[in-house]
């Protein structure tokens, strides 16, 4: 793999290679700040979108795009409905909006694999509308196999007749 290559945390790389051993370039898919489309971070890094934040539905990533895109406010413990987490709330760099939080720590045995990872509330993001169009394509996928007309041909076996109930 070339220098070039950006490998991810996840272990995804930017490079990938064709069946023939050229290399292909996947388009990045950017989660930007609604206000001023600064980048935060990719759809690479996200993990769940099954979370709520202070302002509504939220996701969590594994981590942001750059240190610098963001400001981290002092660490804080807050009650949650999971549990106590020690957070540092997060602003947009460029022109202030709030984004979310950071989890530095939960409390919570049962939730300590949330340590390090980023909340960031869905309202204050753009580009994650792509997430519907992504999940829409996978239900168009058709499996290879029989035509349609070949799946019509088939004979189904009937089933008897079963007793009707007496009255």
């Amino acid at each position: 793999m070339s220098k070039s290559a950006m490998i991810h945390p996840s272990g995804a790389s930017s490079l990938d290679m064709t069946s023939n051993g050229t290399p292909v370039v996947k388009p990045r898919r950017p989660i930007q700040c609604k206000s001023c489309h600064a980048h935060i971070t990719d759809m690479d890094f996200l993990l769940s979108r099954s979370f709520t934040g202070f302002i509504g539905k939220a996701a969590l990533f594994s981590t942001t795009s750059s240190s610098r895109a963001l400001v981290l406010s002092p660490p804080a413990t807050r009650l949650m409905y999971t549990g106590a987490h020690t957070i540092q709330e997060l602003a947009c760099a460029r022109c202030g909006a709030y984004l979310g939080w950071k989890i530095l720590r939960a409390h919570e045995w049962s939730e300590k694999w949330k340590d390090g990872r980023f909340l960031l509330e869905l309202a204050a993001l753009t580009g994650y509308e792509m997430w519907d169009e992504t999940r829409q394509r996978r239900r168009r996928t058709t499996v290879v196999g029989r035509s349609p007309e070949e799946r019509r041909r088939t004979v189904r076996p009937q089933l008897p007749d079963s007793p009707s109930p007496s009255p």
